[in-house]
């Protein structure tokens, strides 16, 4: 695997792993951020993606992603809604287990170099 692979492999990675999907209060986070999608779930259990959510008063609007279908939920009639958001958590996390590979595949690149590797455990070879 060539060098710029392996970057893009890591942008990939890094970008997937610095998002996860966590609840929001839909009153307040919706008005302030806009997101484009969100999920809801229902007090009857099913959970449904939402397109373009907006709140207008108490209710919840927005197209159901598989339809296309408007649809207006009361926010007594919802269990949680959740959103796909950046994670601090999860990128720190992310960024300490790929820094600490890099090094580990750094060292035994740069140790290839030298000739036969012999751990030092099995030392003499």
């Amino acid at each position: 695997m060539s060098r710029d692979q392996l970057r893009a492999a890591l942008v990939v990675l890094v970008v997937a792993g610095c998002h996860s999907v966590q609840p929001v209060r839909p009153a307040e986070f919706i008005p302030q951020k806009n997101p484009p999608m969100v999920w809801v779930e229902l007090k009857q259990g099913a959970v449904q993606a939402l397109d373009h959510p907006r709140m207008v008063g108490d209710t919840l609007k927005g197209t159901w992603e598989n339809t296309q279908e408007e649809v207006a939920i009361p926010l007594n009639g919802v269990e949680s809604v959740r959103v796909k958001q950046f994670d601090t958590a999860r990128t720190i996390a992310l960024v300490g287990i790929g820094g600490a590979a890099l090094g580990v595949v750094g060292y035994f690149v740069s140790q290839a170099g030298e000739g036969s590797y012999c751990p030092p455990a099995l030392a003499p070879c």
